[in-house]
């Protein structure tokens, strides 16, 4: 007799069978030989793939005979030609396309970035430029100030003596008074004297 829990843990491991399953699909790359001649008994000089392109020559009931990308000629069974390109090859091209793109824009994108910090430098550039040349302005103002100032001074005193030429001229007059002073004391002294120096 079969136990109960047993028969749980079969019923178990049927349900997990199913759970456990891989998903997979079925591959629509197609691989088509190349025979010398119209049938598959021959022997095949090349295999085409998916999305190769060849030019068709001509039909013999279920074979074409086609001329292959190097030139050669060779026979296929024309039921795996088609006048389109199939999907696969347009998705790659389409897939490829995206990637250049892809591509393009982070280069771009790069390139955006590094224009825009070139940018941002020049304005921090030309910002401090522009306040040196407010810093310059304001103190050629400034100098421009002091040089009204200094000429204000220089007409003021334009007319007037300078300090050490004013002392020099008191003690030019204070010699010349001392030496005049003995001179005429010395000659007032031998007059009275009958030319003796006497003091």
């Amino acid at each position: 007799m079969i136990r109960l829990p047993a028969i749980a843990a079969i019923f178990l491991l049927t349900l997990s069978g199913p759970l456990h399953a891989e998903t997979v699909y079925v591959t629509d790359e197609l691989r088509l030989k190349v025979f010398k001649t119209a049938d598959t008994g021959g022997e095949s000089i090349h295999t085409l793939v998916s999305g190769d392109k060849v030019e068709l020559l001509e039909r013999n009931g279920f074979y074409a005979k086609v001329r292959l990308a190097d030139g050669r000629t060779g026979w296929v069974s024309s039921n795996y030609l088609i006048a389109q390109e199939p999907a696969a090859s347009r998705i790659r091209a389409v897939e490829a396309e995206r990637d250049k793109a892809r591509t393009r824009l982070a280069t771009l994108e790069s390139s955006l970035a590094q224009r825009e910090a070139r940018v941002s430098g020049l304005e921090s550039e030309m910002a401090a430029r522009v306040a040196d040349r407010e810093a310059e302005k304001a103190e050629l103002e400034q100098l421009r100030a002091e040089n009204e100032s200094l000429n204000r001074s220089l007409a003021r005193y334009s007319s007037s003596v300078p300090v050490s030429w004013a002392a020099i001229t008191v003690l030019v007059a204070l010699l010349a008074g001392l030496v005049g002073g003995w001179w005429w004391m010395d000659r007032r002294s031998r007059a009275n004297h009958g030319g003796f120096r006497i003091y």
